[in-house]
């Protein structure tokens, strides 16, 4: 699954060459709820650019509309220990939560260029909802 912008179309798509089973449609599942919140951000937003990065071998994907910001924080060949350090620039105190599981990640971010350390335990990946409080 793949979020972003791609031949001029905007949004969310996905493909598969191989035959789709019940724990594919499962995960699509998981993986629509999740981003459903955040869709005027991956339609309306652009691409992260250097509002965010990660330290390597981490990798970071996102999009950004306006304050908030979508962040998909990945380590996929087990490189990190399962800690990766996250910096973000935001311009007002926003909590961070993980878009899954709903758990928030942490309670708030200051104004300015921020540090936080995102624990990624046996996963691979955390979808991250960085969203600023008015």
């Amino acid at each position: 699954m793949i979020y972003g912008q791609r031949n001029g179309a905007r949004g969310v798509y996905f493909w598969s060459g191989r035959v789709w089973d019940a724990e594919d449609l499962i995960a699509m599942n998981r993986v629509v709820r999740a981003i459903a919140p955040v869709e005027d951000v991956i339609v309306k937003g652009e691409p992260i650019g250097d509002a965010a990065s990660v330290t390597r071998p981490a990798r970071l994907g996102g999009m950004r509309r306006g304050d908030e910001m979508i962040l998909l924080v990945a380590d996929y060949f087990g490189r990190t220990g399962g800690t990766v350090k996250l910096s973000a620039a935001v311009s007002t105190r926003s909590p961070v939560r993980e878009l899954l599981t709903r758990e928030p990640l942490s309670d708030h971010l200051s104004s300015g260029e921020v540090a936080l350390t995102v624990n990624l335990g046996k996963a691979r990946a955390r979808f991250l909802h960085v969203q600023p409080i008015d």
